[in-house]
């Protein structure tokens, strides 16, 4: 940049200070980073190279840059276009610029990463800094080199602008958060390998929901799946039963969530199974029984009732017990990629079974109300869907005792308690925090935000007045 040297030294350090805050060795790094999410707007340009090297079309000069498509003075709202013949670009004007940076920085450099928003654990702390710093020394690797001067100064401008709001949002999120406690972390629980997917893609993997997923409807939830179907396990038309319960079509992956109950929009209060049938479709036993359980919601997708149960795993000899409710055992999935019903208990938990020989063994005395937990709704997601979430930043994967999924609970290690303070009774962010120190940090940032999101949280290439459904 050799116009006005000054000026763009006083903006080359002001963004350097800006970006001190999200670098290494600031101990807010890698929780600053995963406030810099992005719409994922223009993942269509895989060849940027020749994107940037398109010459105008009037006189075909090959050392002039159409800056009409490039110019971030004109957004997606202006719809201005102008037709090859004009001299003009196909094109729609756009900050492509701005949002090509945007995506180097929250893909990690990799620009094949559909990544849309960060965990602490996949940030790379220096890469903001070195970035800035490589775009204003105009070196070969410079994205920003085939621009003018005018544009590479609103894209610094924006820079600037966005670190800003991002460092006053997490102090807005700081100020209204509770404190990180070390007993908050759930016991027995650890993160999963993002990378390879089958990783997760497995039952008794549990899925914990983004922090700054504020608006959507997977808010601060955990996830179990209890069904993948891979590709080579397709299941067939002669399968048991009892091995083909639930399986919708097209569907690849299926699950539950755990910690949240089901809401009467009338009172705000939590249904029962007796409320959440019309009237005479819960037969009359059942009905004496249950009717007065608690139901949880499961997901989005409409299923009528589900159970979930716990039996001895072992009998007083020593000797594995029959099970005579059915359903299949929801395994602990351990490091060694081995699972096991009953890691870390002498009990098994188990999804479906037979609800009236549930009824039977209760009736028995051999099942406690305890014991067993209904569910209406299911989280499903088709081929390939959950693989494609997870690579966007939406889950983390973790491991954790199956029974979590009976009672939407956990158990904590209280001899790590500070004083007398007793950690947060919330699933999500006790499995937050037994993800990392940085996950913890983020998940108790966004603990007390609702549904409203605050204009400093969206994506920094959330533009205003912009339509973010155009074809490009």
């Amino acid at each position: 940049m050799n116009t006005k040297p000054i000026v763009v030294l006083r903006l080359y350090r002001n963004l350097l200070r800006a970006a001190k805050p999200f670098t290494s060795p600031s101990p807010q790094a890698r929780v600053l980073n995963c406030l810099l999410s992005r719409t994922g707007i223009d993942d269509h340009i895989h060849d940027w190279e020749t994107f940037v090297s398109t010459p105008s079309r009037r006189d075909e000069d090959p050392n002039k840059i159409n800056d009409l498509a490039r110019n971030l003075s004109t957004s997606y709202a202006t719809k201005k276009r102008t037709t090859v013949e004009e001299g003009g670009s196909s094109h729609q004007t756009a900050p492509r610029l701005f949002r090509r940076l945007l995506r180097e920085v929250v893909c990690g450099g990799n620009l094949n990463s559909f990544m849309k928003v960060n965990w602490p654990s996949q940030v790379d702390p220096t890469l903001l800094w070195n970035i800035i710093r490589r775009e204003f020394r105009d070196t070969e690797s410079s994205q920003s080199r085939h621009f003018s001067i005018m544009t590479r100064r609103q894209v610094a401008f924006m820079t600037l602008r966005e670190l800003s709001k991002k460092l006053c949002y997490f102090d807005f999120l700081d100020t209204n958060s509770p404190d990180v406690l070390p007993q908050q972390r759930a016991w027995n629980v650890s993160p999963v390998p993002f990378y390879p997917s089958s990783a997760y893609l497995k039952p008794g993997v549990f899925l914990l929901s983004h922090p700054s997923n504020a608006d959507s409807y997977f808010r601060k939830t955990a996830v179990c799946i209890l069904e993948h179907d891979g590709e080579s396990q397709r299941r067939s038309d002669d399968e048991p039963v009892e091995r083909r319960v639930l399986n919708f079509p097209g569907q690849q992956t299926y699950g539950l969530i755990v910690n949240r109950p089901s809401i009467k929009s009338d009172t705000g209060k939590q249904r029962t199974l007796r409320e959440a049938f019309d009237k005479n479709m819960l037969p009359g036993k059942l009905a004496d029984v249950f009717g007065d359980f608690i139901v949880r919601d499961g997901g989005p997708i409409h299923v009528s009732l589900q159970m979930v149960h716990s039996r001895p795993a072992t009998s007083e000899e020593g000797g594995s017990l029959d099970n005579p409710i059915g359903g299949r055992p929801i395994p602990m999935v351990t490091d060694d990629e081995e699972s096991s019903p009953a890691l870390y208990s002498d009990r098994a938990t188990y999804f479906q079974g037979e609800i009236f020989k549930a009824m039977v063994e209760i009736e028995k005395g051999n099942l406690d109300r305890d014991d067993i937990a209904f569910f209406v709704g299911a989280t499903t997601w088709s081929v390939n869907q959950l693989s494609n979430e997870v690579a966007q930043g939406y889950w983390i994967p973790c491991r954790g005792p199956p029974e979590m999924v009976l009672t939407g609970m956990c158990e904590h290690d209280l001899l790590s308690s500070e004083g007398n303070r007793r950690p947060l009774a919330d699933l999500w962010l006790s499995m937050m925090s037994a993800c990392g120190d940085d996950e913890a940090k983020l998940a108790h940032l966004f603990y007390n935000v609702g549904g409203e999101v605050n204009d400093n949280g969206l994506p920094c290439d959330a533009f205003e007045g912009e339509e973010t459904d155009v074809d490009c």
